[in-house]
């Protein structure tokens, strides 16, 4: 799943592949950086996220005077599912900051209704970047706008 919001992500910045957005959905193409630097930072997180998918089993030591040849890594696997599920969350904020902003750069909008009530949420409370400006904070508040969402859905 982080895999493919980075990529979708990344097929969103690339004038080359957007439909005519512009690159990295910057208001002012070559003034503006639009968001550059979380794509660079969504591409850096799912680089993290697969390196550490590596099964802890591989690293198993022997432990307790050598009786133990494969100490458990049960604890340690929670841990790091917790790990990649903060960084996911994340990935799936940056996503709904660029679509947010691609919905300000371009003239086009969601048409199924679901996409169309994230999407109004989104419009709501993350501003468009416009001048630019650092977008860690909007990224978790439109990870938070996700998660509010689907709760609501839940229930």
């Amino acid at each position: 799943m982080g895999n493919l919001a980075e990529r979708q992500l990344d097929l969103m910045v690339d004038p080359h592949r957007n439909s005519g957005l512009p690159p990295v959905l910057a208001t002012i193409p070559g003034e503006q950086h639009g968001v550059q630097g979380v794509q660079l930072a969504a591409t850096a997180t799912v680089a993290d996220m697969r390196r550490n998918a590596t099964p802890a089993a591989m690293q198993s030591l022997p432990t307790n005077l050598h009786n133990q040849d494969i100490v458990p890594f049960g604890t340690q696997a929670a841990l790091n599912a917790l790990d990649q599920s903060r960084s996911l969350r994340w990935l799936h904020g940056a996503l709904a900051v660029a679509l947010r902003q691609a919905v300000h750069v371009g003239d086009r909008r969601p048409t199924a209704p679901a996409c169309s009530a994230v999407m109004d949420r989104l419009i709501a409370e993350v501003p468009p970047i416009d001048p630019d400006r650092p977008l860690d904070l909007d990224v978790q508040h439109a990870a938070d706008v996700l998660d509010d969402y689907a709760r609501e859905r839940i229930n």
